[in-house]
């Protein structure tokens, strides 16, 4: 009966093949994955004044609720929450490191609403722009 190991070998190398095959497509698509995220947060840094959740879905060529729910499970952050992160880290610099009014700031930083600008920037440091302004000269003293 040698046929028949012949036949079993064949049908064993086939399976590990596809086995094998299957294994390497799901690493594929994990790099994959993973090389995106530093792709899309780069650009929401490099365009945090102006990028839009629709406008990044248009330019990676995925749905809003695709990218949406991808940057919350491998940042653990919402995209807004991660493009608030980005101005007001600007922002604070900005406040700390400039002469800049607090309105140019907020301008800069892709605030067109000052009140939206003031709270986020309270939420985030506990304190009002000029508040933060002022520890930053008080430090530096």
């Amino acid at each position: 009966t040698p046929i028949k190991s012949s036949a079993a070998s064949d049908v064993y190398k086939r399976q590990a093949l596809k086995a094998h095959q299957q294994e390497m497509e799901n690493m594929g698509s994990i790099s994959v994955c993973e090389a995106a995220l530093p792709v899309i947060v780069r650009y929401i840094r490099e365009n945090y004044t102006t990028v839009t959740l629709t406008g990044l879905a248009k330019h990676f060529g995925k749905s809003e609720g695709y990218l949406s729910r991808y940057i919350r499970r491998e940042t653990g952050k919402t995209f807004r929450f991660l493009l608030k992160e980005f101005r007001m880290k600007q922002a604070a610099g900005m406040i700390g490191n400039s002469t800049c009014s607090v309105e140019e700031v907020a301008a800069a930083v892709g605030y067109s609403d000052i009140s939206c600008f003031y709270r986020n920037f309270k939420e985030s440091f506990g304190c009002t722009p000029q508040q933060y302004r002022g520890r930053k000269n008080q430090v530096s003293l």
